[in-house]
């Protein structure tokens, strides 16, 4: 078992102690993204154990905009793709994963979620979801219960966009897969 002073150390070196009591420590480039950050945060600073077969499905649910991400004014990006497009380049960077060998994202898309998936959608936006989701090969489905109600075709939608016919449906089909499901 490990002691008190030991978890201590651990800590301070950037990293834990796992359930089976052997030493996970920081990455460099962890280490070095919140050194850079906050020089003070590398010693309070705990990082996951390094592990595969992560599968996770990501519900679009919303209109909340990332307003900070383009520096100028009315240039809109959805939140949630910004959300998984950092989900992804954590396991890339920090966790040395690559989507599709070691973690998997799906998202799924409903009511304001698909909005998002307009080819009218601000050209920034398209743009990021196709260089920040697709081109990762996370797969996009959107809801057509949602699109119906919308008056979408498929044609209206992104490129690269696949379709299910209830989001919600889909969101527990796939956990029931056994990926663990977020809503960022």
């Amino acid at each position: 078992s490990q002691s008190v002073a030991e978890a201590e150390l651990l800590s301070k070196k950037g990293g834990y102690s796992d359930e089976n009591e052997q030493e996970v420590e920081c990455t460099p480039e962890a280490l070095d993204a919140a050194e850079q950050y906050d020089p003070d945060m590398q010693s309070n600073m705990e990082c996951l154990a390094h592990t595969s077969d992560v599968n996770i499905v990501v519900a679009w649910n919303n209109d909340i905009k990332n307003p900070k991400m383009f520096k100028k004014e009315g240039i809109t990006v959805s939140q949630q793709a910004v959300n998984v497009r950092n989900l992804a380049k954590d396991y890339e960077n920090n966790y040395d994963m690559e989507h599709g060998e070691g973690f998997d994202v799906v998202v799924v898309a409903y009511f304001s979620g698909v909005d998002w998936l307009r080819k009218t959608s601000d050209q920034a936006n398209q743009d990021f979801i196709n260089n920040e989701v697709l081109k990762r090969g996370i797969k996009i489905y959107a809801c057509q219960n949602s699109m119906k109600a919308k008056g979408l075709k498929l044609a209206d939608l992104i490129d690269g966009v696949s379709t299910v016919p209830a989001g919600v449906t889909a969101v527990v089909d796939f956990q029931g897969r056994g990926r663990t499901y977020i809503v960022p």
